[in-house]
């Protein structure tokens, strides 16, 4: 048990904080004082970038300490959910929940999460810097047992909190005071000319505490409180930023101190040496919150590099004290054994904008190449036959938030960088097997996307990778043979994701996995004979297997016949189950629903139980396991009612070891769920039907980002029909219904191929037809006089 109070809070004490007197005395009255509910009641402190909301939270929290038994800090950035996972379950081990580890896993959320809605203590749960509260929905306590607090940063007024609590910029007169405070001086017998100056400094910077930071720097460095005023009214390039036609003015109030913040960067910049410089860049196309100094520090070299600024401790010491000048980085040792820096999204802002002009363009490219070379050093290549590994997983964590990071800026830059084959290759091993396995698939399908666009940049030959193979075409040597295969990578992932994203994706999965294989055809044919590996044979035929899958989603079961086959008579030559088990298991699954299409029951399940008993033992602890079982079970409930039977007592199985693994947030348990609901349905237990499939729908709407619309639309039809089959004369299940028909027609017109034509008046196989092949209970079956059609 854990020795209460608990503080879990990765941010030191502001020590010269000042003001916000008033905010505080209402967040104290509001949170406090006048909630005595067993309930979390919520908050949110919202404002512009730099005004202080972290800040005056971080206050609140060190001033109020005492009135919690556990406070709790977590970063809450939607586009590195990774790093809000990260550090919402590093409070399972501050609670002695779990043993300290890097890999928090989604069941491990859920355990934090039922800590907070069970617990007899009272507590506080800080989530820092939030765009939409939906954004929070694993993470959100529903309950408590003593009167807690849950406090939210953000920029926008976000829904779903009990009060909205804005936090303005400073007047002039607060603005002095609190300029007057950083620098140590007594305001009471400071010169009223001095104190006067300080007011113009901050009316300048728009009362902002994060730039009164910047204005600090430039007077430790010397400057006089004059000097400072005309340097921050220096006019600086400022893009996006605009003025008016007529009066010369900013248009926006937010652009004309954002001005004078750049201002304070330029002379900042100037008075920073080369190292420090280049410690600052590397940071601006990190994660802010987290740069952790093992990613950075090097061990000690003699050979000079591009990363020698980071070879030596003592150096990079200095150098990083020198960026605590205007508040540009901040060294955070609160946990002495993980030292990190961070800095504040404003600033990074900045710098990004500084790293798009054109005289930074040298320090652009070597900041790019720093952070990309960082990262690799942390995270080697996988294996390249894309099986996924669970040991990788820790490694992947700790570098996806700083890739994520560098790709946004990436984007964001103007010029536009170029990229190169090192980060090409960062991307796609990042972004591979080991990231869509754990369930990460917006990320993975958009990491290989832009690493798409990048070898698109690189690529001057203007031959099309994607034509058919045909054994007079050139082969590919050198540079060309490897950007090709790293293409064929990114497709390979990409087109993965898109099984997941419903009707919507189905036709760019299938051109994908179309040009992957031609790709991958011609990698093989381009390595000489001697120097083929059994590497390259299984990536040859592995491509011939992801577009077997997109023809299941199409339920062209010739399709996956004919490809399947290929891969069987060559995974025959290298071996046996035994030696390359991951393929014949794909072998069996995927052939297993062509044999159901083929009235061929009987094969059909013994080949789906051999697949998963293949990944069971080959590659325990890996969703894949769960996936093949899962197949499995979907097989047997299509073969009569005794397969029914025990097809529902596996998925409950399934899904109970889901919830206690991946948490019942996740993706897979959501399927699951989903898949489970419709098998009771079909068995007619009615009422647990319904309860599993509203829980799906309830998640999947508000906790679930990446939930196609598809899987919902299906959702919803299955629970009318339940509703309709407890009480016929439910009139809003009649209304759910029509409602769900509608959408389907809807999404029908996505069709490509004519397919769902073939279907019309059948609407559990059309509402099937929408979603993943292996979320399908009807399988549609090939006319036969001799067998029955005994699916659901």
């Amino acid at each position: 048990q854990p020795k209460f109070p608990v503080r879990s809070v990765n941010i030191a004490e502001n020590k010269s904080f000042v003001g916000r007197a008033d905010e505080l005395r209402e967040m104290f009255k509001l949170l406090i004082e006048d909630h005595q509910e067993a309930r979390p009641v919520s908050c949110v402190l919202h404002g512009i970038g730099g005004v202080g909301k972290t800040q005056t939270a971080l206050k609140f929290l060190y001033q109020f300490d005492k009135e919690f038994d556990a406070i709790f800090w977590v970063s809450a950035d939607p586009e590195k959910e990774t790093e809000t996972q990260r550090t919402f379950g590093n409070i399972g081990v501050q609670l002695k929940l779990f043993d300290d580890k890097e890999d928090i896993t989604e069941a491990e959320i859920n355990q934090v999460t039922q800590w907070f809605n069970t617990t007899d203590k009272k507590w506080l749960l800080v989530f820092d810097n939030v765009v939409k509260r939906r954004d929070l929905g694993p993470y959100w306590p529903t309950h408590c047992q003593k009167s807690s607090v849950i406090l939210v940063t953000s920029q926008a007024q976000i829904g779903g909190v009990d009060y909205k609590i804005p936090i303005r910029p400073l007047d002039d007169q607060q603005g002095a005071t609190f300029l007057l405070n950083q620098l140590d001086v007594d305001e009471a017998s400071c010169d009223p000319a001095l104190r006067e100056a300080a007011g113009k400094i901050s009316h300048v910077l728009g009362g902002s505490p994060l730039w009164l930071k910047s204005a600090q720097g430039i007077l430790e460095f010397g400057c006089t409180f004059q000097e400072c005023l005309e340097q921050l009214q220096t006019d600086v390039d400022f893009p996006g930023g605009t003025r008016s036609a007529e009066t010369g003015r900013e248009q926006d109030s937010h652009t004309q101190y954002e001005r004078a913040a750049i201002a304070a960067h330029d002379y900042l910049l100037k008075q920073l040496p080369p190292g420090s410089l280049d410690i600052l860049f590397m940071v601006a196309l990190m994660n802010p919150d987290d740069v952790s100094e093992e990613l950075l520090l090097r061990p000690p070299n003699h050979t000079k590099d591009e990363l020698e600024f980071l070879h030596r401790k003592s150096s990079y010491l200095l150098n990083v004290a020198e960026l605590s000048y205007g508040n540009l980085i901040q060294r955070d040792t609160t946990n002495s054994d993980r030292p990190y820096l961070r800095t504040h999204r404003a600033v990074q802002r900045i710098l990004i904008l500084k790293l798009s002009k054109d005289d930074y363009a040298s320090q652009r490219q070597a900041a790019f190449a720093r952070v990309v070379r960082v990262l690799r050093d942390f995270f080697p290549p996988p294996s390249k036959t894309q099986i996924a590994q669970a040991d990788v997983r820790p490694r992947l964590l700790k570098v996806l938030p700083h890739l994520l990071t560098l790709l946004h800026a990436f984007e964001a830059l103007s010029p536009a960088m170029k990229g190169d084959l090192a980060l090409v290759e960062l991307l796609c091993d990042v972004a591979g097997m080991d990231l869509f396995d754990q369930g990460s698939l917006n990320e993975a399908y958009w990491i290989n996307k832009i690493a798409e666009r990048i070898l698109d940049s690189l690529d001057t030959s203007g031959r099309d990778l994607g034509a058919p193979d045909t054994p007079d075409a050139p082969i590919l040597t050198g540079e060309a043979l490897k950007m090709a295969s790293l293409r064929s990578d990114a497709l390979t992932i990409a087109g993965l994701s898109t099984d997941f994203m419903g009707l919507t994706k189905r036709q760019e999965g299938l051109e994908m996995r179309q040009k992957c294989k031609e790709i991958r055809r011609l990698c093989f044919r381009s390595i000489p004979e001697s120097e083929v590996t059994a590497d390259d044979k299984i990536r040859l035929y592995n491509s011939y297997g992801d577009l077997a899958t997109s023809f299941q989603q199409l339920n062209d079961f010739k399709g996956v016949r004919e490809n399947m086959e290929e891969c069987l008579k060559n995974y025959k030559l290298w071996g046996d189950e035994k030696a390359i088990p991951y393929e014949y298991a794909k072998y069996y699954s995927m052939t297993s629903f062509a044999l159901i299409y083929e009235n061929d029951y009987t094969t059909a399940v013994d080949y789906a139980e051999r697949a998963y008993k293949l990944i069971e033992e080959a590659y325990p602890g890996t969703s894949s396991a769960i996936l093949h079982k899962s197949d499995y079970a979907l097989i047997l409930f299509q073969t009569g009612p005794e397969g029914r039977q025990e097809a529902h007592l596996i998925m409950k199985d399934l899904l109970s070891r889901s919830e206690k693994d991946c948490g019942e947030d996740n993706l897979r348990t959501l399927e699951l769920r989903m898949i489970f609901g419709i098998m009771l349905y079909f068995v007619e237990n009615y009422t647990e039907a319904r309860v599993q499939i509203e829980k799906a729908l309830q998640t999947g709407e508000t906790k679930i980002q990446q939930w196609p619309v598809e899987n919902a639309v299906r959702g919803r039809y299955y629970l009318s029909q339940i509703r309709k089959k407890i009480n016929p004369q439910d009139a809003e299940a009649e209304r759910m219904e029509q409602e769900a028909k509608a959408r389907l027609e809807e999404l029908l017109k996505l069709d490509f191929t004519g397919k769902a034509a073939e279907y019309r008046g059948d609407y559990p196989m059309l509402f099937d037809y929408l979603v993943n092949w292996e979320c399908r209970l009807v399988t549609p079956r090939q006319p036969s006089t001799t067998e029955p059609q005994c699916g659901p």
